[in-house]
Order: C-alpha cells, then sequence, then structure tokens
C-alpha cells in the first residue's frame, strides 16, 4: 500500500541489481535505482524511458532493502538515470536513509546541474560524471556547469572519475577545450574516452583522443560498456 504521509516523491523508471558496466567499479555488482528524465537528450541515449513510477523514499529504500537480501551484496547503490539530479529533493532524503543504513552511494550524473549538487555532495561516497561535447551530443554547450560541477566535488573527497563519449562527428578543438578545463580544475580525475553507443569508431580515431588527453591529464584510459557487451541491464 503506498505511503501518502511523505509528500517527496520521484518518477523511478526501474530498481533492479547488476553488474556495473562502466567506470572505476566496472564489474561490480551494484543495486541500481534508476530515476527517469532528462532535459539533454543526447542523440546516443539508450536509456529513453517512460516515466515510471512514482515513489517516495520509504517505498523506494524498502526496494533496495528488498533487492539486498535476495541478490546482495552489492557494492554501492547507482543512482543513475535518466539525471537524478533532476530531483534534488528526493535524492537527497534517498541518500541520506540509504547512508543510515550502511550502504556505499555512487551518483551517474550528466554533470550540468551544479547547484543541485551543491550541498548534496558530501553524501556520495562515488560520483561518475561525463562530460558532455555538444558535437557529439547534438546538445547545448555545457562547458560553464560542466566546469562548475567539478569544482564543487573537488572541494569534497568525494571519489570521481570522467566520461568523455567520442565519435567521428566530433570537433577536436571543443574536445580539447574540455580537456584543458579538466587539466585545470581536476588534473588527477580520472578520465574514460569511450566511443558513441552503436557506432564503431576506428582505433587510429580513438588513439588520437586519448593521446590528445595524456598531453595534460595523467590518467586516462579506454572506456567501454561492459554491461552491453554481455547483453544486460
Amino acid at each position: 500500500m503506498r505511503d501518502f504521509s511523505d509528500p517527496v516523491r520521484a518518477a523511478i523508471s526501474e530498481i533492479f541489481s547488476s553488474l556495473q558496466g562502466e567506470g572505476l567499479h566496472m564489474g561490480e555488482r551494484h543495486l541500481f535505482v534508476r530515476f527517469s528524465g532528462c532535459d539533454v537528450n543526447c542523440c546516443y541515449c539508450d536509456e529513453h524511458s517512460g516515466r515510471g513510477a512514482d515513489m517516495t523514499v520509504r517505498e523506494a529504500l524498502a526496494a533496495v532493502e528488498t533487492l539486498e537480501a535476495g541478490s546482495g551484496p552489492h557494492s554501492f547503490v547507482s543512482l543513475t538515470g535518466g539525471e537524478p539530479l533532476q530531483q534534488p529533493d528526493f535524492l537527497r532524503g534517498l541518500t541520506r536513509k540509504l547512508k543510515e543504513c550502511g550502504y556505499r552511494v555512487l551518483l551517474e550524473t550528466n554533470g550540468i546541474c551544479p547547484r543541485a549538487l551543491d550541498g548534496t555532495v558530501e553524501l556520495f561516497d562515488s560520483i561518475s560524471m561525463d562530460i558532455k561535447l555538444s558535437s557529439v551530443g547534438r546538445h547545448p554547450d555545457f562547458s560553464d556547469a560542466h566546469a562548475e560541477f567539478l569544482k564543487i566535488v573537488r572541494r569534497t573527497e568525494t571519489e570521481l572519475c570522467l566520461k568523455i563519449v567520442v565519435a567521428e562527428t566530433m570537433d577536436f578543438a571543443e574536445f580539447d577545450r574540455h580537456i584543458g578545463m579538466i587539466a585545470e580544475v581536476a588534473p588527477e580525475t580520472p578520465v574514460f574516452i569511450q566511443q558513441r553507443q552503436g557506432e564503431r569508431v576506428d582505433v587510429p580515431y580513438l588513439e588520437r583522443a586519448i593521446q590528445t588527453a595524456r598531453q595534460r591529464i595523467a590518467d586516462v584510459r579506454l572506456g567501454f560498456q561492459l554491461h552491453k557487451m554481455l547483453n544486460m541491464k
């Protein structure tokens, strides 16, 4: 029965157990809470889901605990989307409850909601942040928001990694400008360079992007989507 005493709700498309497919914790078993909705609309996005179910923090936490008991232990509860920071009040409430229950929490984010992050960042154990390139995703330029977002994270001890999706449509000047921003704000942060989903990018092209990034950032890695390769969620 639904709990109507809690006024804070969020649209959740699914809560499930699977392997983490990207980033620093690839291959670990995570418990995923997928938030509905994102206003970036990258052309390569593979998570175009409906609104899902409106849930309270209590309902979401109950679903997490049921999955943890049946499919755990999980290394992290991964809050993903969509974009979780579009529903900041619910995100803050759920993350606090998860921490009280002893879970480690990983936030997967498009990195363009710095105001929603500020005041919440300390709750996360790890953040996986996208660096969105307009020439790849066919969306507006988010350079300023990305820089502000990174500065907020770097004020804390929160673990951080970055992902940059590339494609042969990429403007290398735009790519280099974002690499310069990362080198200035968070040069020690691991950066994953990943080809656009559904496309085959020539190895020399990927090597050029990786070598360009390595000129100013020490930890640059080739990224890929393990869950897609294994045909998993």
